[in-house]
């Protein structure tokens, strides 16, 4: 399932996990991942992966927001009943 997420700069998404494994590219801005492990940052045109039930939560740093392109696998239950 890809999924494109546009965030504004308020935007905060808190600290989850889901059985979902997710990969991503960031497309536009830069964004401040917030893992277990610490904060990450990554900018237009870097990946990231997060492994099925790792926690993680986002913020984006620019001042246009951010834009993310993001693939989830199984596809995502909670993301499909939005669009129905």
């Amino acid at each position: 399932m890809l999924v494109l997420i546009e965030l504004t700069p308020t935007a905060k998404i808190p600290l989850h996990s889901h059985v979902n494994e997710q990969v991503g590219i960031c497309l536009k801005g830069t964004v401040e991942f917030l893992t277990e492990d610490g904060p990450v940052v990554i900018e237009k045109n870097m990946s990231y992966i997060f492994k099925s039930n790792e926690k993680h939560g986002c913020r984006p740093l620019s001042k246009e927001g951010v834009t993310l392109l993001e693939s989830f696998s199984p596809l995502r239950a909670d993301f499909l009943a939005l669009v129905k």
